[in-house]
């Protein structure tokens, strides 16, 4: 099903690259072939949800044959694990036979996602790790980590965190790959995800095979 396109207009957006702000008529909760192209790159649509009559947003992004829409609807932290599982599962993610270059690319997905009634924050941290909770001790580890802030009546009270850890045979040479990256609520993600990357300890990671991987949330 096509989106009926309403209007167009260029606007500046802090979590995509410059893009162009549609107003659409779309179906809920899935992907469609719309009828026009995003030529000049990302696209953010605000799109109407017929059932429920209420707004969402959505990602347009061209390959060479179509565009499709993407709903980024907003989510709870409550609903974090649950989103980042499904994306795992969909990727064909084996926590068994562990892929890095999957993990990390379903973490952005999900990262992609709002969250609502909490501050968000990402962490990345890399190194030699020997914790009880470890399937593999010690274990060189890659923690790809969603952290969420609360706060009542203005004042601080917790955090909570989501953590994708993957584990690899930990090795003494391993020892100088360590990195420990943050980004905080509300900043441009982008520069971030190249720093990671970037990083020699992830580089080192991706050069590894991965032995085991884990994912739990908890309170801090």
């Amino acid at each position: 099903m096509a989106a009926h396109v309403r209007f167009c207009r260029s606007v500046p957006s802090t979590r995509l690259p410059p893009c162009r702000l549609l107003a659409a008529v779309v179906p809920y909760d899935a992907a469609f072939d719309v009828r026009f192209a995003a030529r000049s790159g990302p696209t953010l649509l605000l799109g109407l949800c017929p059932q429920s009559g209420q707004n969402r947003t959505f990602v347009a992004t061209r390959d060479p044959v179509k565009t499709f829409i993407r709903n980024t609807t907003s989510m709870t932290p409550a609903d974090a694990k649950s989103d980042l599982e499904r994306r795992l599962s969909d990727a064909g993610f084996n926590f068994q036979q562990p892929s890095l270059a999957t993990a990390w690319k379903s973490f952005r997905e999900h990262l992609g996602v709002p969250v609502a009634g909490a501050s968000d924050y990402v962490l990345v941290d890399v190194r030699i790790c020997d914790f009880e909770f470890q399937p593999l001790r010690p274990a060189f580890t890659v923690d790809l980590c969603r952290q969420f802030g609360f706060f009542e009546d203005g004042q601080f009270a917790g955090y909570e965190q989501l953590h994708l850890m993957l584990y690899f045979p930990a090795d003494s040479d391993l020892l100088e790959f360590t990195t420990g990256l943050f980004c905080d609520d509300g900043d441009d993600r982008v520069p971030f995800f190249s720093e990671v990357e970037n990083s020699s300890a992830f580089k080192k990671a991706q050069s590894l095979n991965c032995a085991a991987a884990l994912l739990d949330y908890w309170e801090v």
